[in-house]
């Protein structure tokens, strides 16, 4: 079975027949939770000058129509919350 290449996040959407070298980034919704994306260059790039609140705010028009893709889910429920301007979720006790 042949494994499947990640994709940059922004770019399968805007650019879904393009193939670029991709790196891994993360987002933190809370103090003890990451979440692992995938990101080329430029866009890595941009989270780092940009903040994650903002980077996730401009891209959030990409979302908005966002069904299936379980593997994106978590990263698309993140932003939702973050443009909403909903609090992070609690931190767990134990």
């Amino acid at each position: 079975m042949t494994k499947k290449k990640p994709r940059c996040l922004i770019c399968k959407y805007t650019k879904p027949n393009e193939e670029q070298t991709v790196k891994v980034n993360y987002l933190y919704p809370g103090a003890d939770k990451s979440i692992r994306i995938f990101l080329c260059e430029a866009h890595s790039v941009e989270l780092f000058k940009a903040g994650q609140r903002s980077f996730l705010t401009q891209h959030y028009s990409l979302f908005q129509g966002f069904y299936g893709n379980e593997e994106d889910a978590e990263v698309i429920n993140f932003a939702k919350s973050v443009v909403s301007g909903a609090p992070p979720p609690p931190k767990k006790l134990f």
